[in-house]
């Protein structure tokens, strides 16, 4: 598999790399609702870099910021199979694990650097 092209920031392209993630066809009926979601998931991290006005996500994008794109918005798409918000996996203790309230839990590790740092000079 090649790399794809480097991520200018777009909806189209972060649907097109989450749909060959996911394994839909190019004609998906669910490939709306993931541009739907590619779109909050994009405005999400914007907001969370705390950039308004100044989007980090015009290109080319680093790569740990569109990995962490990516990887927020199949896992929003996935959120549809979590029925009453369980994923169908459970914990060590036997405890049924639960979908984050938050799109961005997994990845803000990944976004952390890229986040504005304001303070006192």
């Amino acid at each position: 598999m090649t790399a794809p092209a480097p991520w200018d920031g777009s909806v189209e392209w972060l649907v097109e790399t989450a749909r060959v993630r996911l394994g839909l066809g190019p004609n998906d009926p669910d490939l709306g609702w993931i541009a739907i979601l590619g779109q909050s998931v994009i405005d999400q991290i914007v907001r969370w870099l705390d950039e308004p006005g100044h989007p980090p996500l015009a290109g080319p994008v680093p790569a740990p910021i569109t990995t962490a794109s990516v990887v927020a918005l199949v896992e929003a798409y996935a959120r549809k199979d979590a029925k009453f918000g369980v994923t169908g996996a459970w914990s060590s203790e036997g405890v049924a694990l639960r979908v984050s309230a938050d799109w961005l839990d997994g990845v803000k590790a990944s976004l952390r650097p890229y986040q504005v740092q304001r303070g006192v000079a």
